[in-house]
């Protein structure tokens, strides 16, 4: 076993069997369980062997034109016969997207680095921007725990004004540190199969610096 040298806990171990122990639990019974309940547990099914749902990352080549057939996901899914769900954004880089995804960590600062009891506080700094004027508006998530949206607004010019943290429900005030990670809600999406379509807007009109274009797109897929 291997055992805290302070309080002589054991954090994992084999039983007299050989069975794995940890967190004081048999990890063979518990997979037999997973493996017994897992077509009557939606649940369990969903994290064994994931869902038949396409998510369908990207920008505007991905968002298509509203639902007509100009959306690759519209025909993808009709070729399929499967749904495939659409979260492109018109206009939004790589790292805006990989945010949107999860795959990249927002951390943001509030003021008074306080999350008030209730409503809305002013993000004051932010390491990602997944919001632009062509949506990602209204994102899920928690931060610190805490589960509310992110909301953004923009000017004529389509420049944001305001980054703003809204709680969900009402609760305690809560002292946060300063760049403390925004986790999206993004649903069963990480369990479904997921296609990323994007890059292309890495390398805006004017933009010379293409090694640097390429080893964002990379990155962000990373």
């Amino acid at each position: 076993a291997i055992i805290d040298e302070i309080k002589n806990r054991i954090g994992i171990g084999l039983d007299l069997t050989g069975d794995l122990i940890v967190h004081g639990q048999s990890v063979h019974k518990r997979l037999l369980a997973l493996e017994a309940g897992g077509n009557n547990n939606p649940l369990i099914d969903k994290w064994i062997n994931g869902i038949p749902t396409v998510i369908a990352g990207g920008d505007s080549l991905t968002q298509g034109a509203g639902a007509s057939s100009n959306s690759y996901p519209k025909q993808l899914s009709e070729l399929l016969g499967r749904p495939v769900v659409n979260v492109g954004v018109g206009g939004q880089t790589s790292q805006q997207i990989a945010t949107r995804q999860g795959g990249y960590v927002n951390l943001l600062t509030v003021a008074n680095n306080t999350i008030p009891a209730s409503g809305g506080v002013a993000v004051t700094a932010s390491t990602q921007g997944p919001i632009t004027n062509q949506g990602g508006n209204n994102m899920p998530g928690t931060l610190f725990g805490v589960p509310g949206k992110l909301s953004a607004t923009f000017d004529g010019s389509g420049n944001r004004t305001s980054l703003i943290f809204t709680r969900d429900t009402t609760g305690a005030a809560t002292v946060i540190d300063p760049a403390t990670p925004f986790v999206p809600d993004t649903g069963d999406n990480e369990f479904g199969i997921n296609v990323l379509w994007y890059g292309r807007n890495n390398f805006w009109t004017g933009r010379t610096d293409f090694a640097a274009a390429k080893a964002e797109v990379k990155a962000a897929l990373a």
